[in-house]
């Protein structure tokens, strides 16, 4: 940028010369309305505390002798538990404008009835294989996500977690061996998420005119990937949304202990050069999904090497052995990977979602990903913005800071005691597996080691066992099959979930039809003692000799035989087992919170946080956002994850005192969203109730891959999204939570793409005889534009239509350029519609596009990420008039209702979209136990469009449910109110040449734009493009 006399400090004194001095701070007003979207301490104080105190009562410790005895989970079916509580979202709000004290008792239940029916993964009997265990120090992190809330866009929005991922990002390149610690990195909002971004980066790598002409223009040879058969089930459901196709993702067989076999990988190969295919990825598994295993990386990256092809390992389980001398051989060759995802909420128990991805080559998803949108990112002189602002390099946009989790615990317990807590996860798997070894035939494990921490096995009851073993049942069929047909596993499962004993997962193998289903025991959580593991498998022993009415088959007469009952055999166990006595110590690295180590922690946490993190409206004097240069704050600031600037001293772990003072740093250092001169263009404010759920989430965090992974937030997620599809009137729909609008738009495009091009879910867009085109504003967001490459649809093929002065779009521009595609015999096949621009907040024409759509049988998405929510109310409303007609509609509440990041809604009116877009479902996760609840119904998992998240679903509907939808759209109504008042103050400026509207036309949304005009520029002639420039690089200084 040029510079001349308007410098920033000449600007300062020109406004203290005409103002006579700095202006006034107002004083905060009196009184504040019950729907205030910021924290107000005499409105919010008592139900923050109780919150706290009712999460660290009931949520939060379960390690005592007393709380070992509660259920880690009071399981209840779906129709028992909507009975015992009510989901439902109304019109009315829990809170009332003249009584302060109105709803928080019935808000506090709420938390309450979550806490009581929720898997609880800190308890020691919680040893399912998606959640075992909860660091603590992952749980303070978790909260000061919250507490500050900036998105890492760019790192003027959020310097401090921006500078945390660099280097959490860069130390764990090194630990891969990545060559000086040289790459690139992104955080991810689910692992399965990642395994998409590694096959974009291959297909890129592979034809770098994909990007932008699309995967139809390749045409043949047909690009594939090759995987083991037992990888994650996220690979087809990313060769899927990727436009590859499901047939491109080939799945190699594996050895006996589930670790892909490298001759059968090139032989594979070696059939699709025969074939015509294109190979273009391999991928190495370390840690699959249930037996754990891990492939032999080094041996795959030499046919990677040796083919030429990108080698990606999906390390989201086992990536956490390179923290370990004693295991990290374990990942033999992984410094060869072009690619790797870590996911610490595996091994390292951190708050459910840890997960990154990082490359060998340095800005490759940089240049993979980014768009150059110069809506958000900015260029002036304060920082290199090129280097510093990564929010462009991902497809979502914005992302809660969910980084701090990962970096926080790396700084506190620093690498060694990382490595010590993963050499503890061994340990335990050792301990179990030796036990069940000693009680073979009772106990039959699947493997005899595993190569993680994951235990797979069956119990054989003693009904069985014993006629077995004196060979009467003759030539009946063996006792797997008995097994199975009786469901034996299962049952036993689903009796220690219902009793609230213990819970652990079911598990089956591709090609292994003659195994039953089997037990898989998760050993994350070290605060699990031998005496506990001991204790479990005693309880599986017990409650699977309960079982009766046993049947085998005789396999001559077709006819069914009763085994004698335990009645007729001896007790093994003679009494029911007690529940062991809380380990006279704790290892300091434990991965569950302990009330002896941690209690004082986490109530200094919340102490400090509501002092200083949290009310800012009667601290107006206080500056909203103390910005220092990336330079700067690194002197300020030590970020180094470095062992010598890691733990406490003399090898221990950071103290209390340490811990409060990162958190004191991070608040000082970071924007203050809910102070009420924080005015960003994209958030500002920071809704108290959703903060709140956020701060109960970060306890109960769940994976939500099924009901039973968290089945509260599945019923709280159906009732929202209904009620968003009632109040839209949208006859039927399906829906769900998303992080983030940017998801939201990409999954109606896949849906919208593979409605017109329905073989291409399986057979790819390379081989479709037509292309389908799309079609958004000029000013619609980018990550639409994103979207069309990485659904391999090709940005070229993302049709640009004008907008009028106002920034709508030009209706008669759409139907001309819809009109020109069919004579270019190309199927138009969606238009995105925008409802509240990034910039100007316009909202385009949706009746007049709604015609157009109908009349050429396109898809209808509205994109209502910011402006969405006047959907809440009956004044402004009709901004959103036809929204009826759109096929699919989303909306996020972290932007005009201010709610805490990640609580976007999505919806669309085609029942089966979703389900018919989504691959088979995976044995790995889904349809293992029909029997419990119908899966089909309940579980969103294996449709999403991640394939793992969060539960942030709880911030949207604990909103909602407080304020009701009057007391939203009231909220809604004083934002417009405000931005109206503003709008006219700006007017009057404007005939004094103070200020210059940027558009001629009122505000649509809660964003004015405008520019401020220095004296002596307000003789100028304002259409000229060098005043144009002085005055908006004067925006820049001011």
């Amino acid at each position: 940028m040029s510079q001349d006399s308007y410098t920033k400090s000449s600007l300062e004194n020109h406004l203290n010369q005409e103002q006579d001095g700095p202006p006034t701070i107002p004083r905060p007003p009196t009184s504040y309305e019950y729907f205030a979207s910021s924290p107000v301490k005499s409105l919010h104080e008592e139900s923050f505390r109780k919150i706290a105190d009712l999460l660290l009562q009931k949520g939060v410790f379960f390690n005592s002798t007393a709380e070992r005895k509660k259920p880690p989970f009071q399981f209840l079916v779906p129709e028992d538990l909507q009975k015992k509580m009510n989901f439902k979202l109304k019109h009315g709000s829990l809170l009332q404008p003249n009584d302060p004290n109105a709803g928080r008792k019935e808000l506090l239940e709420y938390v309450e009835f979550l806490i009581d029916y929720s898997p609880h993964p800190s308890h020691p009997y919680m040893v399912s294989k998606n959640s075992a265990g909860l660091d603590p120090y992952g749980i303070i992190a978790d909260w000061l996500s919250t507490t500050m809330s900036q998105p890492l866009l760019s790192y003027f929005l959020a310097p401090v977690f921006t500078l945390m991922e660099f280097e959490v990002y860069r130390e764990f390149r090194n630990l891969l061996g990545y060559p000086k610690g040289q790459g690139d990195g992104m955080y991810l909002p689910s692992h399965g998420f990642g395994n998409g971004y590694a096959i974009q980066m291959a297909i890129q790598d592979k034809y770098p005119e994909a990007r932008k002409k699309g995967l139809f223009a390749i045409g043949n040879p047909r690009p594939v990937i090759f995987v083991s058969d037992q990888a994650d089930y996220s690979f087809e459901k990313y060769c899927i949304w990727e436009g590859l196709g499901s047939v491109a993702c080939i799945r190699i067989k594996t050895d006996v202990k589930g670790r892909m076999l490298v001759d059968e990988l090139r032989n594979k190969l070696n059939i699709c050069a025969r074939d015509g295919d294109e190979p273009i990825m391999v991928v190495a598994t370390a840690g699959t999904n249930v037996l754990g295993a891990i492939d032999p990386i080094n041996e795959i990256a030499q046919v990677a090497s040796d083919y030429k092809l990108w080698f990606h390992v999906d390390g989201h389980l086992a990536a956490s052995c390179v923290f370990s001398q004693k295991q990290r051989q374990r990942l033999k060759g992984i410094e060869r990977s072009h690619s790797c995802i870590w996911s610490p909420d595996k091994m390292l128990a951190a708050p459910f979602i840890s997960c990154i991805i990082v490359t060998r080559e340095n800005n490759k998803i940089k240049n993979s990903f980014r768009f150059d949108a110069p809506v958000i990112y900015h260029e002036d002189s304060f920082y290199d913005h090129e280097k510093w602002d990564t929010g462009d390099n991902t497809l979502q946009t914005t992302r809660r800071p969910d980084i701090l989790k990962i970096w926080l615990m790396w700084k506190v317990k620093g690498p060694k005691g990382l490595g010590n807590q993963v050499d503890g996860t061994y340990r335990n798997t050792s301990i179990c597996v030796n036990e069940l070894r000693n009680r073979y035939p009772n106990f039959v494990l699947v493997l005899q080691e595993f190569d993680s921490n994951l235990v797979c096995f069956y119990y054989i009851p003693k009904a069985i066992r014993k006629y077995l073993n004196l060979g009467i049942l003759g030539n009946l069929m063996n006792v797997n099959d008995i097994l199975k047909r009786n469901k034996i596993t299962e049952n036993i499962k689903n009796e220690l979930l219902r009793k609230g004993k213990m819970v652990i997962s079911l598990g089956e193998l591709p090609g292994r039809k003659d195994l039953p289903k089997f037990f898989v025991m998760n050993m994350n959580n070290t605060a699990v003692s031998r005496e506990d593991i001991i204790y479990m498998l005693d309880l599986i022993e017990y409650h699977g000799d309960q079982l009766l009415k046993i049947v085998t088959l005789d396999t001559e007469t077709g006819e069914e035989h009763p085994l004698p009952s335990l009645e007729d055999s001896e007790r093994l166990i003679f009494k029911k087992p007690v529940v062991p006595p809380r380990p006279s110590k704790f290892p300091d690295y434990v991965s569950a919170p302990i009330k002896s180590m941690h209690l004082e922690l986490f109530q200094r946490y919340f102490k400090l946080a509501l002092e200083l993190g949290t009310y800012f409206q009667d601290r107006r004097e206080e500056t909203p956002f103390h910005f220092l240069t990336p330079e700067n704050l690194m002197k300020k600031f030590s970020f180094s994850l470095v062992q010598e600037e890691t733990g406490g001293k003399n090898g221990t772990f950071k103290s209390v005192d340490s811990i409060m003072e990162i958190v004191r740093d991070v608040i000082a250092y970071s924007a203050r969203l809910a102070h009420p001169y924080y005015i960003f263009q994209l958030i500002s404010g920071l809704e108290p109730y959703t903060m709140m759920a956020d701060y109960v989430t970060a306890c109960i965090t769940s994976p939500m891959y099924t009901y039973e992974d968290g089945p509260v937030f599945t019923i709280m997620e159906q009732e929202l999204t209904n009620a968003v599809s009632k109040m839209i009137k949208y006859p039927s729909s399906v829906g769900m939570s998303v992080v983030g609008g940017s998801g939201a738009n990409q999954l109606s495009m896949a849906l919208a793409f593979h409605r017109k091009f329905g073989t291409a879910k399986t057979n790819g867009i390379n081989k479709l005889s037509h292309q389908g085109v799309m079609f958004l504003s000029e000013d619609g967001h980018f990550s639409v534009n994103k979207g069309a490459f990485f659904l391999g649809i090709g940005s070229d093929n993302l049709v640009a239509v004008k907008t009028d002065e106002a920034g709508k779009m030009d209706a008669k521009d759409l139907r001309e350029k819809v009109e020109i595609a069919v004579r270019e015999n190309k199927i138009p096949c969606m238009v995105i519609a925008t409802a509240g621009t990034t910039t100007l907040g316009a909202f385009d024409p949706l009746e007049e596009i709604a015609e157009i759509c109908q009349q050429y049988d396109m898809w209808f998405h509205v994109d209502g990420a910011y402006g969405g929510c006047v959907a809440f109310s009956k004044s402004q409303s009709f901004r959103l008039k036809c929204i009826d007609r759109s096929d699919s509609f989303t909306f996020n509440g972290h932007k005009m209702l201010c709610a805490a990041g990640y609580t976007t809604t999505w919806v669309s009116r085609h029942v089966k979209s979703v389900e018919n877009f989504a691959p088979p479902p995976s044995t790995q996760y889904f349809r293992l136990n029909p029997s419990l609840y119908n899966e089909k119904v309940y579980d969103f998992g294996e449709t999403h469009a991640l394939t793992n998240r969060r539960p942030d679903v709880f911030k949207m509907w604990f909103l909602w449910k407080a304020k009701g939808m009057a007391g939203l759209g009231e909220q809604v109504d004083k934002a417009y109110a405000t931005t109206n008042y503003a709008y006219k103050e700006l007017l009057r400026r404007v005939e004094g040449k103070k200020f210059l509207s940027a558009i001629p036309t009122p505000p649509e949304s809660t964003n004015i734009n405008f520019f401020y005009v220095p004296e002596s520029l307000m003789d100028k002639d304002f259409s000229k493009p060098e005043v144009t420039e002085k005055i908006v690089e004067v925006a820049n200084n001011v």
